[in-house]
């Protein structure tokens, strides 16, 4: 390897890496966070390096997710925040709603726009956040679970 391979080499790996992240978020992130921008982090109940699904996006122990009174705290972590605001989606907008996938039925986390019943995204989380996001939503008199499809 000549020494101008490894200095392309050198560059290209992270630029390959700021633009495959950038990419990412346009699997639904920067449309969730468009509507539901965080403009801080909240306290809460902590869930860091989880995993998540959103469209065909998969942030694979690379999410913060925190539970906090004022709804779900989520935010990419370190290397993955390019084109990654934080998002903070109200306790309103939230719902778990039982959905098939191609050979089982998962539960999603399900989030309504402002306006009554437009769906901005649809994100898979790990199992255990999904039961303490149940519980929160039953905890502040909303339904869980929304309409399966």
């Amino acid at each position: 390897m000549t020494r101008s391979d490894a200095l392309r080499l050198f560059a290209g790996v992270p630029a390959l890496w700021v633009g495959g992240t950038y990419l990412a978020s346009f699997a639904g992130w920067r449309q969730l966070a468009q509507v539901y921008p965080a403009a801080y982090r909240p306290a809460g109940e902590v869930y860091a390096r989880t995993g998540g699904v959103l469209r065909w996006a998969v942030y694979h122990r690379l999410l913060r997710v925190i539970l906090a009174s004022g709804g779900v705290y989520m935010a990419t972590q370190w290397p993955l925040f390019v084109g990654h605001p934080p998002l903070l989606i109200p306790w309103s907008a939230v719902s778990v709603q039982k959905r098939k996938r191609v050979f089982r039925r998962v539960q999603q986390v399900v989030v309504t726009g402002p306006e009554a019943g437009r769906e901005v995204g649809v994100i898979l989380l790990a199992p255990h956040v999904m039961e303490r996001i149940s519980t929160f939503l039953e905890t502040r008199g909303l339904s869980p679970e929304g309409k399966s499809s």
